[in-house]
């Protein structure tokens, strides 16, 4: 198979991704993640912990459990994963050929070589921010998050000793990732505020082959009321 229906989404945490998911599930090729938490819509705010901004959502669809993986939801690939590349990859293509003529999106922060060993010839967006600002944000937001579900206690904030300097390392270390890995089929987006410009937004969509629609607006007003 030399092509997928998979849209990878990597970038920094702070970096507002879950933003673009929403963003670009808004067309209509498109599945959502729509399990009651994340909203039945991308524009629907997520409910399942008030320490996630209203942007978050987990991969997750209707009728999936609300802890652990099932049949209606997708596992978080990469390094720490317990079972090998080439079974992540396989299990991707499961989901391919399931989805498929759609499209869906997956947001991630592992390294572009891992992720290019599962996903294959999946569509790439990177998001590659300013540094300061997506510090700022994850000194915000993401500090504030669980590193694993099996222990909720223990939080980004925690892993980086709450300093500011150990989450710049890690994030400047993030885009270097990003910023060596670029050839012609990726996508890069530096502000993803700039693609509540319709017109902007249109020409992602081009770049992905996704269909844009109108639904993109509720959307937009929906990161505008929470931002």
């Amino acid at each position: 198979m030399d092509a997928s229906n998979c849209i990878v989404l990597n970038a920094p945490m702070g970096a507002k991704v879950h933003q673009l998911g929403r963003l670009i599930a808004s067309c209509s090729n498109v599945v959502w993640y729509n399990h009651d938490k994340n909203g039945n819509n991308p524009w629907n705010a997520y409910t399942a912990d008030e320490k996630f901004t209203p942007f978050h959502f987990n991969r997750r669809f209707a009728g999936a459990s609300e802890s652990g993986f099932c049949k209606n939801s997708l596992y978080k690939i990469g390094v720490n994963n317990n079972k090998s590349l080439e079974e992540q990859a396989e299990y991707i293509g499961t989901w391919n050929n399931y989805i498929a003529p759609n499209y869906f999106v997956y947001p991630t922060h592992e390294p572009v070589e891992v992720c290019r060993q599962v996903f294959k010839y999946s569509k790439e967006v990177f998001i590659i921010p300013d540094v300061d600002a997506c510090v700022d944000r994850f000194m915000q937001t993401s500090i504030n998050y669980f590193v694993s579900a099996s222990d909720k206690s223990y939080t980004f904030g925690d892993m980086f000793f709450n300093s500011k300097e150990n989450v710049r390392k890690h994030i400047q270390s993030k885009c270097n990732n990003l910023e060596q890995s670029l050839n012609s089929n990726v996508y890069v987006v530096e502000d993803v505020n700039t693609l509540k410009d319709k017109d902007t937004f249109k020409k992602m969509c081009k770049f992905l082959e996704l269909d844009f629609d109108d639904n993109y607006y509720n959307v937009v007003e929906f990161i505008n009321a929470y931002s």
